[in-house]
């Protein structure tokens, strides 16, 4: 929405910028606006129990084992008049993806996830079902000690004494 009194102003080119209530628009008025092809989108961060994770220098964001609740910041970029739907998903969690429109995104919170890599994945489309983009970071939560291959060999050989040991008694009684 345009601010009341507001200035704005058109190129040679044929961009026009307006100062809107939110921020400033750029639309090119000699060329198509709904591409949402070149909007860029970006998880510059996560937080992992109020703790900023930044990604290390392939982009993947490691998050300790002891860590009970991520949040995960998602962006996307436009400067534009458009609003697309993005389509966010956690990969290996949510079994649903969820669809909200840009102005709408909020940071995504998760709670208790396991040991695992997962892929944090979104989605781009334009209002007319048009145009497509797509980004994915992914999130390395190390394993817990009780979810390490380890633990489970452990419980199956303490599991097996102690069922050997029951057979044991209950065949000496009779």
């Amino acid at each position: 929405v345009s601010t009341a009194n507001s200035y704005s102003d058109l190129t040679d080119e044929g961009d026009l910028y307006i100062a809107g209530s939110t921020g400033v628009a750029k639309v090119n008025i000699n060329e198509s606006f709904g591409d949402v092809q070149v909007i860029k989108m970006a998880v510059p961060y996560i937080e992992a129990d109020g703790k900023m994770i930044y990604p290390d220098s392939s982009g993947v964001f490691n998050v300790s084992a002891a860590t009970k609740r991520v949040t995960i910041y998602g962006f996307v970029y436009t400067y534009s008049l458009m609003n697309p739907k993005v389509t966010y998903y956690l990969d290996g969690f949510d079994k649903e993806a969820k669809t909200v429109n840009r102005t709408d995104l909020e940071p995504v919170e998760y709670t208790n996830l396991r040991g695992k890599t997962y892929n944090f994945v979104m989605k781009l489309d334009d209002s007319m079902g048009n145009g497509h983009n797509e980004m994915s970071v992914t999130i390395v939560k190390q394993k817990a000690f009780y979810e390490t291959f380890l633990f489970y060999a452990f419980l199956a050989i303490v599991f097996g004494l102690l069922l050997y040991e029951i057979i044991v008694l209950v065949v000496s009684k009779k």
